[in-house]
């Protein structure tokens, strides 16, 4: 007789956690609107509501875990897939819901170099300068009209010393 291991999901019941920096954790209460963004989907938006917040702060990376359901039907998302929450003032109405996703680039992680905004973006263990043009102001952050592709990761805060090419250490 062989050992079978077998695993149970409820996909009705799916939620995202997400750790929300201490910063941003006004906007993350019990009942909050959020929209999910899944990277297998990525012209898809999932409605959202904070369901849980952490009652504790983990000092290592300044976060608090808060929980998030599906407001509505998840199809097609599975357990364990990578996904990304953006806390609303109002909920995404229908219209809203529809329309193809903004990509947005941090305020703190723009930066102006000889007139132009940049931003810096990680790769390995360097930076590269890459020059972007935003549009409007969406949250803490501006809609990214050009510039890198959704998901890069980028520097917050870059000090006026930095400058591409140099040599960076990502912090836990």
């Amino acid at each position: 007789m062989s050992d079978k291991t077998i695993e149970i999901a409820d996909f009705s019941s799916l939620q995202v956690e997400t750790d929300v920096p201490e910063g941003r954790l006004h906007m993350a209460k019990v009942g909050a609107p959020c929209e999910i963004a899944l990277d297998a989907f990525p012209g898809k938006r999932f409605r959202g509501e904070a369901v849980e917040v952490s009652p504790r702060v983990d000092r290592a990376k300044a976060t608090a875990r808060v929980k998030v359901k599906f407001v509505d039907a998840a199809d097609g998302v599975l357990p364990d897939m990578s996904a990304r929450v953006s806390f609303l003032s109002q909920p995404l109405d229908e219209v809203a819901l529809g329309a193809k996703p903004k990509p947005v680039v941090p305020a703190s992680a723009l930066a102006e170099r000889s007139g132009a905004k940049v931003v810096f973006v990680i790769d390995g263990d360097a930076v590269h300068m890459r020059t972007v043009r935003v549009g409007e102001k969406l949250g803490s952050g501006y809609e990214l009209i050009e510039g890198p592709a959704a998901g890069t990761r980028v520097v917050a805060n870059p000090p006026a010393t930095l400058a591409d090419g140099h040599r960076v250490k990502e912090r836990g």
